[in-house]
């Protein structure tokens, strides 16, 4: 599974990719524009990312955003819908206008920070990323 893991905190990314790495390839990005630039490269290579961790709060380009750009580079570069990336937004935010536009926006799952690996799994088993 190819992973890319979006935190403007250094702390949280690497929590993350320590949890992560065991299921797969595990790329970073500290900003929302990084983010973007990754997910392009890999869908211009054809390793598509299966899943991206996504912090909503970040300076510059936030979470949401990110999101909106990702799901539209999909459309342009005809991603089927069953081939989507999963996206999981993560936040310190308990918002539930957060957490419903988000879905709105695209996003399967949404974790709230601190994460905590057992929430991961469940969640990474529910979109069936893992068994």
């Amino acid at each position: 599974m190819n992973i890319l893991i979006v935190d403007d905190n250094l702390v949280v990314r690497k929590l993350l990719k320590s949890y992560m790495d065991e299921f797969g390839n595990c790329q970073t990005a500290s900003t929302g524009y990084e983010a973007v630039k990754v997910f392009k490269i890999g869908l211009e290579s054809g390793e598509n990312f299966d899943l991206v961790t996504l912090d909503i709060v970040m300076p510059g380009m936030d979470g949401r955003a990110v999101l909106q750009s990702l799901r539209q580079l999909e459309l342009e570069y005809d991603v089927a819908e069953s081939n989507r990336v999963k996206i999981v937004m993560t936040t310190a935010l308990d918002d539930r206008m957060d957490i419903i536009e988000s879905f709105n926006d695209g996003c399967e799952g949404y974790i709230i920070k601190p994460v905590k690996k057992d929430h991961l799994v469940r969640v990474l088993t529910q979109l069936k990323l893992i068994p």
